[in-house]
């Protein structure tokens, strides 16, 4: 039962399970530490990407050990803490044990020394809590409180990150040079600027398709010590219309997976299909005339990068 909860917590969904592509309230679509890998007693920046709120925000960090093997994790407290009251401070360093890290919404974390492992390697997870009505603690403490089953799934998110740790790190965040928008038959426009525009269709049933484009930076899949690259996975968000493929890879030339080629070079854009707003869902998904979209570029090693960007919708 605790686990069917936990899934429903880190989802922020209700039974309504909207399109994971589609922003339409509280999300947290990526965590980022920087730098993506990070030595003990370094100082690493922890930055999320928090879209969909309709009010001002509350924040709170926590961190905890986790197991680098396991599959899959949960947030930090979950399984151990009674909502009673908030774990201790975190302290100078984070050593694992289940602590209170920050109640900004960008904060900084220095791992202990103790978590790394005699390959040189381990991990930290930190554990992001944002509300846009109350406390991010009250939520929390809350959720504690009711089998991991948040009480307010629109408007409390909780979301967590493995922080990678190596005595000797290499791997850094991947970034996205270009983030673009083709209307059908028309030119490409970077969304970038806050100066791309798109007619869509006046149809109240019908909507018309057009095409988001991104390209990675140069840099952004890195060659690893066995001369394979990383394997890279971009995922797409909107606020308004439709993307039809909410993920993207770039698995090189003739190849089924990055995996079966790992010695080639992934591609260096992805593509997708965005379907916009039809007339009737332009007064609630765009009431401003604006559509704003995410790129979330990941690796396989630990390392995120985005790009926000927005067009103008014109009769």
């Amino acid at each position: 039962m605790r686990r069917l909860a936990l899934f429903a917590l880190l989802a922020g969904c209700n039974d309504n399970l909207p399109i994971a592509s589609f922003v339409d309230k509280l999300r947290v679509l990526a965590i980022q530490a920087s730098p993506a890998e990070v030595a003990p007693g370094e100082v690493a920046r922890l930055s999320p990407l928090v879209v969909g709120g309709t009010g001002a925000l509350s924040a709170l960090w926590l961190a905890c050990r986790t197991d680098p093997t396991a599959p899959s994790t949960h947030p930090c407290g979950i399984d151990e803490l009674d909502g009673s009251a908030l774990p201790d401070a975190c302290g100078a360093q984070a050593n694992g044990a289940t602590c209170a890290l920050d109640d900004q919404l960008y904060t900084t974390i220095t791992a202990a020394g103790s978590l790394v492992g005699s390959d040189g390697t381990g991990q930290l997870l930190v554990t992001l809590v944002v509300a846009d009505t109350g406390s991010a603690a009250d939520c929390y403490l809350g959720t504690l409180k009711n089998s991991g089953l948040p009480t307010e799934p629109d408007h409390c998110v909780i979301a967590y990150k493995r922080v990678s740790l190596a005595t000797t790190p290499t791997n850094h965040n991947p970034e996205i040079a270009g983030f673009t928008f083709t209307e059908k038959g028309g030119a490409v426009q970077s969304l970038l600027t806050g100066e791309a525009t798109a007619s869509p269709s006046s149809s109240t049933k019908h909507r018309t398709t057009d095409t988001l484009g991104m390209v990675r930076a140069d840099d952004a899949a890195e060659i690893e010590a066995d001369g394979s690259y990383e394997n890279l996975a971009l995922s797409w968000f909107t606020d308004a219309g439709a993307i039809d493929g909410g993920r993207s890879s770039f698995d090189p030339p003739s190849c089924g997976s990055q995996t079966q080629c790992a010695m080639k070079e992934p591609l260096t854009s992805a593509t997708t299909d965005w379907k916009a707003p039809t007339a009737d869902e332009r007064t609630t998904q765009a009431p401003d005339g604006r559509v704003r979209f995410w790129a979330v570029l990941r690796d396989d090693r630990g390392g995120v990068g985005w790009r926000s960007g927005a067009l103008t919708l014109t009769p």
